[in-house]
């Protein structure tokens, strides 16, 4: 009987959606993949990035509020795309 549930459990598990990345994980991948910085930037970068784009949808940072509607829509451009053309272009048209 407990294998039985085991066997149960693990199948379900097996069949669950994996999980997304965050609109911010995304935005914090784009802007590294897509930047052209050097190696030893990339992740100080990808931080920075997703961190300005987790306070722009925080309430709690007033300094963020004059960002964050700059960093959602750019946190959308790469919700949106998975090319750095599309993306920059995206993103360009925001600036």
């Amino acid at each position: 009987m407990r294998f039985a549930g085991f066997v149960i459990a693990l199948a379900a598990f097996a069949v669950a959606p994996a999980c997304g990345k965050s609109s911010c994980e995304k935005y914090a991948d784009m802007e590294v993949k897509c930047g052209n910085y050097p190696e030893s930037e990339k992740e100080i970068t990808h931080d920075l990035a997703q961190g300005f784009c987790m306070a722009a949808d925080s309430d709690d940072d007033p300094a963020a509020k004059e960002m964050a509607a700059h960093f959602k829509a750019e946190a959308d451009c790469a919700k949106k795309t998975s090319d750095c053309a599309e993306y920059k272009a995206c993103t360009d048209a925001i600036r």
